[in-house]
């Protein structure tokens, strides 16, 4: 918030559930920016590090906070995988370029 306005938004994958914890009186959310931003490449955008804290009735955010874990470990796999994805591409490349130097060497030496 800024000036009473807001400034940034929740993450996609969050911000259904937050909604619904919202919807519910008296239940509030605040968030404290903790890092520097970053864009991890894993398509999610700018992401900016931060902690969230929920107030409100104890089994909605319970219900949220168990919401939230599920949605963050999936988000940290597909990540996960894109990154795998992106380093075996380029070990596949530098073993291609290796067996090409391999295949030149030895048809010059015939």
């Amino acid at each position: 918030m800024r000036d009473d306005k807001v400034v940034g938004h929740v993450p996609l994958s969050y911000s259904r559930c937050v909604s619904q914890f919202l919807e519910i009186s008296s239940s509030t959310v605040t968030c404290t920016v903790t890092g520097k931003r970053v864009n991890r490449g894993g398509g999610y955008g700018l992401e900016v590090p931060c902690q969230y804290s929920f107030k409100g009735n104890s089994l909605a955010v319970k219900w949220l906070s168990e919401r939230i874990a599920k949605e963050r470990k999936i988000v940290e796999d597909a990540l996960a995988r894109n990154q795998e994805r992106k380093t075996g591409s380029k070990r596949k490349q530098q073993g291609n370029n290796s067996g090409e130097n391999c295949s030149s060497a030895k048809k010059a030496r015939k």
